[in-house]
């Protein structure tokens, strides 16, 4: 796939909840390409483990769509991806990321929570 926009990126939670530890740890996925497929993105999310049991990021539903901005009339070759988290329970931090490598003309990175519980 060619694109606009190229590097990679990282992103990051926390485990365990923060009810269960005072101080939960920091946990990432190692880099992804900035056009990184579902299978992909989601083997890298589910692989994070503490201590080699604890899926982090729990188990993760992805949905890929390009991206073009409400001022463009074409893609640009950036990507909007959707995450639901199926077995993390509670109220699931909001993931971090690492977006130091990506490159391209305005190129951003953003994450968001979207229908997360009132107390984010």
């Amino acid at each position: 796939e060619s694109s606009m926009i190229s590097g990679s990126f990282q992103l990051s939670t926390t485990w365990p909840h923060e009810y269960e530890i005072e101080v939960p740890g920091l946990f990432q996925t190692g880099n992804l390409p900035c056009n990184v497929g579902i299978q992909r993105l989601k083997e890298a999310m589910e692989g994070v483990l503490e201590s080699g049991i604890d899926k982090v990021f729990g188990d993760v539903v992805i949905v890929r769509l390009p991206y073009v901005p409400t001022s463009h009339l074409r893609w640009s070759g950036g990507y909007t991806w959707t995450i639901t988290f199926t077995s993390r329970g509670g109220n699931i931090p909001q993931m971090g990321h690492d977006d130091t490598n990506i490159s391209g003309t305005n190129a951003v990175l953003a994450v968001s929570d979207e229908n997360s519980g009132p107390n984010d």
